[in-house]
């Protein structure tokens, strides 16, 4: 469910459906990172990454930022990144 305009500020996303939250990234050879965020808190609560693939993780949190980002943009005009 996207948040509506009157949920968006000019320093972003002022209200979230609280809970917890996963992101996952899997690689060819398996997990690469995983992170457990308290959305509320804005905070990692639990997490594990392969740090010899921290060159793959930045790549892939940079190409997911790049596609993700204009979408965000286009939906709410007054979105700040």
């Amino acid at each position: 469910m996207n948040p509506s305009p009157s949920e968006l500020s000019p320093q972003g996303i002022t209200t979230l459906q609280p809970g917890n939250y996963t992101l996952t990234i899997q690689g060819p050879a398996g997990l690469v990172l995983t992170l457990t965020i308290d959305i509320a808190r804005r905070g990692v609560i639990a997490g594990q990454f392969d740090d010899e693939r921290l060159r793959e993780i930045l790549a892939v949190q940079s190409i997911a930022d790049g596609w993700l980002m204009p979408e965000i943009k286009k939906a709410y005009s007054n979105f700040q990144s």
